[in-house]
């Protein structure tokens, strides 16, 4: 499954990341900017993959889904500064099922936790969030990533 940052130009610096929450109750933020491509970082066969087209995406693989209990797809201006949201978050599978999740109307902030993930059974759940927030940090935290550790407000301890 891909998910993709289709935001404007005009939008500056947006970065895509990603929280995430394994079933052996492992927690992250996956952060392409802080150099971090794939998570778990450890992960052999990495769950998630960061990558760049022409927008920033990240790849869940769905062969591993089953280990995935939950995540939360966070847009946020890499240099702190509020962005007038316009776009949508791109989601995608290989057989062709695509998902265009609208980021208006959000406010303009920092950052926006855009579309939260469940996995239920080996079902996904998607719902369409568009909670703004200061940091991605705050963004995480608001849906109940409180065992991430962070060394500031965009960067994890990895």
């Amino acid at each position: 499954m891909s998910v993709q940052a289709a935001v404007t130009s005009g939008a500056g610096d947006v970065a895509l990341g990603c929280a995430y929450a394994l079933d052996s109750g492992q927690t992250s933020f996956l952060n392409p900017h802080s150099g971090q491509r794939t998570g778990p970082p450890e992960a052999r066969l990495p769950l998630l993959t960061a990558g760049q087209d022409r927008f920033p995406r990240l790849s869940i693989d769905l062969r591993q889904v089953r280990s995935l209990a939950r995540a939360v797809f966070v847009l946020y201006s890499s240099s702190g500064t509020a962005v007038t949201w316009a776009g949508a978050l791109l989601i995608s599978t290989q057989a062709g099922s695509r998902i265009d999740v609208p980021l208006e109307p959000a406010p303009a902030a920092v950052a926006l936790a855009a579309v939260t993930l469940y996995q239920v059974e080996g079902e996904i759940v998607l719902r369409a969030e568009r909670d703004p927030a200061t940091s991605p940090r705050e963004a995480c935290m608001n849906f109940g990533y409180h065992t991430i550790a962070w060394l500031d407000d965009a960067h994890v301890v990895s």
